[in-house]
């Protein structure tokens, strides 16, 4: 977040694109403008695709180098080593794109967690009667979602965050992520829980993407309503009856990154990943009672440790 006087941003150049913070920075700076941090709270971040990021980091650096070259220099050596470094950020950027061709997908709850986040969180602010009633009473995952959500009504997003960082993590996930990342692998969430959930997990361990229902805020405060994100909706390239689910989402983010669904490993525990299982190159059932899900995986976990993953990259 950038303030600043009229009379200064009248005598910078706005950039177009994502260099535009960077090149206010410079711009007031060569101007000897005072610049000063300040603290205005708490944001997070909905993290970005691995190629909207590569697009991002072109700019900023572009934004970066044009300003350069307009410093005046007697020195040919430092206008060559410029162009030099514009050039090997071009190729670093082209090089990692061609790179990502394989997937890692996980559910999030039972699976990353040790345990449901909901659940937990309604044990929390004492509303798991209220959450078994409309879990039970509601077979449409729709409105089961869309009624879910009421409970949160009034909950901020720091009380839902202090939940989820208390349930433990399965132990060795940092580290499978790193190893698959290292190999090349684009990884990322597909879950039927809320995006600021995930995209939490997204910033905090260095994955690429999540895909959630979407919580809706208003200062901070959850309003006790949700957006069910289009990409779960069944479309004509569906393998299921489903009006909703994860395989359609999986879908979405194959053609986003321009993976074929056999090259992609998608990790669940419960029913509603039973066709992301099934559909896609390796589908691994992680801890789960389901028998379907444990029948149709091509591999199945029964420990909580990821460390068995390292067998399929090798």
């Amino acid at each position: 977040m950038i303030a600043g006087r009229k009379s200064f941003l009248e005598n910078v150049t706005f950039e177009n694109d994502y260099g535009v913070d960077i090149g206010l920075l410079i711009d007031m700076s060569h101007l000897n403008a005072r610049i000063a941090e300040v603290d205005i709270g708490y944001i997070e971040n909905r993290m970005q695709s691995w190629e909207q990021l590569a697009k991002m980091s072109k700019e900023v650096s572009r934004a970066i180098l044009t300003r350069a070259e307009l410093i005046k220099q007697s020195n040919l050596e430092i206008l060559e080593n410029i162009s030099i470094i514009r050039d090997q950020m071009d190729f670093a950027i082209k090089e990692s794109v061609s790179g990502l061709k394989k997937m890692l997908i996980f559910d999030m709850d039972n699976t990353i967690l040790h345990s449901s986040f909901i659940t937990t969180l309604a044990a929390k602010h004492n509303f798991r009667d209220k959450l078994i009633s409309v879990v039970s009473e509601n077979s449409n995952p729709y409105t089961r979602t869309k009624l879910i959500a009421r409970l949160l009504k009034g909950l901020n997003i720091k009380q839902l965050l202090e939940v989820v960082d208390s349930i433990p993590v399965t132990h060795d996930f940092e580290n499978i992520i790193k190893t698959y990342k290292n190999n090349g692998y684009i990884c990322g969430i597909i879950s039927d829980s809320y995006d600021c959930i995930t995209n939490h997990l997204v910033n905090k361990f260095g994955l690429d993407f999540s895909i959630a229902n979407e919580l809706e805020f208003s200062n901070s405060v959850a309003t006790g309503e949700v957006k069910v994100p289009s990409v779960f909706i069944k479309t004509r390239e569906s393998n299921c009856n489903h009006d909703f689910c994860k395989s359609n989402a999986m879908r979405e983010v194959a053609s986003r990154y321009k993976i074929d669904l056999k090259n992609i490993i998608a990790i669940g525990d419960s029913e509603n990943d039973i066709c992301m299982i099934k559909d896609c190159g390796i589908g691994i059932a992680f801890c789960s009672t389901n028998e379907t899900l444990n029948m149709v995986a091509n591999k199945t976990i029964t420990e909580r440790s990821f460390t068995s993953l390292t067998e399929i990259i090798q």
